[in-house]
């Protein structure tokens, strides 16, 4: 993750939900013209991993 990627993310942490859910919103809307190719399966598998371990802690604390 670049730097600049960092930076969003933690900028987004601060907003507050209402502003965080318009962001993700317009984001998403403005993703549906691209032409991304398809993820990998070792990039859904990496992601899955991703997400699950953030639940496990999130459950843990």
């Amino acid at each position: 993750m670049t730097p600049t990627v960092q930076t969003l993310l933690q900028t987004f942490e601060t907003l507050p939900p209402d502003d965080q859910w318009t962001l993700i919103a317009t984001l998403l809307q403005r993703t549906l013209h691209l032409d991304f190719p398809p993820l990998t399966d070792d990039e859904l598998t990496h992601t899955a991993d991703d997400l699950f371990c953030l639940f496990d802690t999130e459950e843990h604390e």
